[in-house]
C-alpha cells in the first residue's frame, strides 16, 4: 500500500466510526471494539487475516485489557466514548500506572512495550521503555494525517 493508499485507508476509517459510541454487540453479533481494531488493522495498516494478529480479552489477571497485540507487545483497552478527555486521559494514566507497578506479572504474558487506551474517538499511546514521557494522543478526526503514529501496531 503507497502512502497516499494508506492516508485515504485512514480517513475512511476515520469516517466509517465517527460515530461509534459504545463497546457492545452490533447487529451480526460482533464486539464493536473487535471490529473496530480489525478493520483498523486490516484496512489501514493492510494486515492479512487481523481476527489472527489481534487477540480480544483479558491477560492473565488484567481483566482491564480488552486486546492485545502479542508480536509487537501492544496492550489495548477500549473505552466507550462517552467520557470526557479530562476523566478519560485521567483513567488511562492511572491503568497504564497500575501495570507499571506489575510489569513482571505483565512481561510473563507477553514482551509489553507499549498501552493504547482508546476511546474510539482518541487514542493515547503510552511507551514502557519510556514512563515519563507525555502519551502520544492521536484523535480520529485527524488519522488521515496522523495514521504514522499508530505504526507501531504493525511493528513499523
Amino acid at each position: 500500500m503507497t502512502e497516499q493508499e494508506q492516508q485515504k485507508s485512514a480517513e475512511q476509517f476515520a469516517d466509517k466510526w465517527k460515530d461509534a459510541e459504545n463497546e457492545g454487540i452490533d447487529s451480526e453479533g460482533i464486539d464493536s471494539h473487535c471490529a473496530f481494531w480489525i478493520t483498523l488493522l486490516s484496512e489501514v495498516y493492510g494486515i492479512e487475516n487481523a481476527e489472527n494478529f489481534v487477540r480480544f480479552g483479558t491477560i492473565g489477571s488484567f481483566n482491564f485489557i480488552d486486546a492485545f497485540i502479542p508480536d509487537f507487545g501492544v496492550l489495548i483497552e477500549q473505552k466507550s466514548k462517552n467520557k470526557d478527555l479530562k476523566s478519560f486521559r485521567r483513567e488511562s494514566d492511572a491503568v497504564f500506572q497500575n501495570l507499571l507497578k506489575n510489569l513482571d506479572k505483565v512481561q510473563k504474558v507477553t514482551n509489553w512495550r507499549y498501552f493504547v487506551s482508546c476511546k474510539y474517538d482518541v487514542f493515547v499511546v503510552y511507551r514502557v521503555d519510556e514512563p515519563e514521557r507525555e502519551p502520544d494522543v492521536v484523535r480520529l478526526e485527524e488519522l488521515g494525517k496522523e495514521y504514522k503514529k499508530l505504526a507501531f501496531l504493525v511493528g513499523r
